[in-house]
């Protein structure tokens, strides 16, 4: 007698029930799909993340072979302007009536340090 009176209802609802699987179930293979996008593109973030990483620590480094390089510019400007000095301010001592060899006062002409013949 139950199953006279279930018999009307039970078969919409196992309808009801077989669409909800299948609902649950197209709901689930579309959050898959979403997931899978989300993964990739954080692979791919990742992988940028990386690249700018390395970037940085490139550009670091191309930062501190430009500091060396001016401060070896500028090591090296001081020494020749030292250098100058010295030859300018030469105590020649028994030699100062001599006249400089025309190369070096060709030299010192150009540098604008013409000394007195």
């Amino acid at each position: 007698m139950i199953a006279r009176l279930l018999a009307p209802v039970a078969l919409p609802l196992v309808g009801a029930l077989l669409a909800a699987l299948l609902a649950a179930g197209g709901w689930i293979w579309l959050q898959s799909g979403w997931l899978e996008k989300a993964e990739a593109e954080n692979a791919r973030l990742t992988r940028s993340i990386a690249v700018l990483e390395r970037q940085a620590e490139q550009a670091a480094l191309s930062r501190d072979v430009a500091a060396a390089r001016a401060k070896a510019a500028q090591d090296m400007a001081a020494e020749k302007d030292a250098m100058l000095d010295a030859i300018r301010n030469l105590n020649l001592g028994e030699c100062a009536d001599e006249t400089l060899d025309p190369a070096l006062r060709d030299l010192l002409d150009r540098r604008g340090l013409r000394t007195p013949d």
